[in-house]
């Protein structure tokens, strides 16, 4: 059911600064297809993806007999991202089309060459590495930017109250999240205890041009994508769950589980 007062939820705050920033504004009910496109041109204007095709949203078909028919191969063929109508998300899917076409481009893109490798062999029902990473980052991932070292290797050691509260100053001023998987954005709808993402995690000097830092970040990665993500309990970061301002929250431990062996993930120059 459509509420467009969901984007007041601290979760959303980032997408909601996006809105504000562009001047979109919810409608009183579903965004349709032309309406997102009407959006996705206002934002990125000619999109093409890596196949030299203008990205569009368009009507999901009801026949995937063929190869070609599957959604990311219309993607990278056609430039066509399938959309549900009345739908939460595909419509995330859409704003994140938007806001990241950089990565969402070449995720396609990875995605398509691996499936069109397996096809040629036949074993186009075997879900590679790349494939499990890839659609876990598309769907549940966050882009985790920071300027301190020792912060991401809390977060990778799964060092939770180190990380949320005890370096929680730090945290706010030396780390950025946004959220990018379309995924996550449906069930923050309805948090939960044991709402948990996939995290890309970037050292940098600064938080701008997001979108470009994260595709330098996977191709420089992908000889070891099986190690690209690394999970992150989405309701302890500091100011996205009410409760987290309370240091007792981050005591459960079957949601903010300790990493058994640390390790240092963070090569220092």
């Amino acid at each position: 059911m459509w509420d467009i007062d969901f984007i007041k939820h601290p979760l959303f705050l980032r997408l909601q600064d996006f809105l504000e920033k562009h001047k979109l504004v919810l409608p009183n009910q579903y965004p349709d297809l032309e309406k997102l496109n009407l959006w996705l041109n206002q934002l990125q204007p000619n999109l093409l993806n890596s196949n030299n095709k203008l990205v569009k949203f368009a009507k999901q078909g009801t026949s995937f007999v063929n190869f070609e028919d599957g959604y990311e191969q219309s993607i990278y063929l056609k430039g066509d991202v399938q959309t549900r109508h009345n739908n939460w998300h595909d419509f995330f899917n859409a704003l994140i089309w938007m806001r990241f076409p950089e990565i969402k481009k070449l995720v396609n893109s990875l995605q398509y060459q691996d499936f069109f490798n397996q096809n040629k062999i036949g074993k186009v029902k075997q879900r590679t590495v790349i494939q499990n990473q890839l659609a876990h980052f598309d769907e549940c991932g966050v882009i985790v930017l920071s300027k301190s070292k020792e912060l991401l290797n809390l977060l990778k050691n799964h060092q939770w109250h180190e990380l949320f509260w005890t370096k929680r100053e730090e945290v706010q001023s030396y780390m950025r999240f946004e959220i990018f998987g379309h995924a996550l954005y449906e069930k923050a709808l309805k948090p939960y205890i044991g709402f948990t993402g996939k995290a890309l995690l970037i050292y940098c000097d600064d938080f701008n041009n997001i979108d470009s830092k994260a595709v330098n970040h996977i191709n420089q990665n992908l000889i070891n994508i099986k190690d690209l993500l690394s999970p992150l309990p989405i309701l302890g970061v500091p100011g996205w769950w009410p409760e987290n301002n309370c240091e007792n929250f981050y005591a459960n431990t079957d949601y903010f589980r300790r990493g058994r062996h640390v390790i240092n993930v963070v090569a220092l120059p």
